[in-house]
């Protein structure tokens, strides 16, 4: 059986990202394999799925894209 512990008030650092590189799989992509259809369809114009998944995850999404300051926030509000 686990046990969670009290957090230490000594220790109140949140969880923080240094660096990192592409943006966050769209929600409801699926798994691993399901991004990796997803960007073969959005980064082929001539893809038969290329307008239906722009449209579904928003025409400006850049898969190479990366805010370490929204990650950082994100972070901040998983405290415990």
């Amino acid at each position: 059986m686990e046990k969670r512990h009290p957090p230490d008030p000594i220790l109140s650092a949140s969880a923080l990202s240094l660096a990192g590189t592409n943006a966050t799989p769209p929600e409801n992509v699926g798994s691993a394999p399901g991004y990796t259809d997803f960007l073969e369809a959005i980064l082929d114009p001539d893809h038969p799925e290329n307008p239906a998944m722009r449209e579904w995850c928003g025409a400006d999404f850049d898969p190479g894209h990366f805010d370490l300051s929204v990650v950082n926030e994100r972070l901040e509000k998983l405290k415990v």
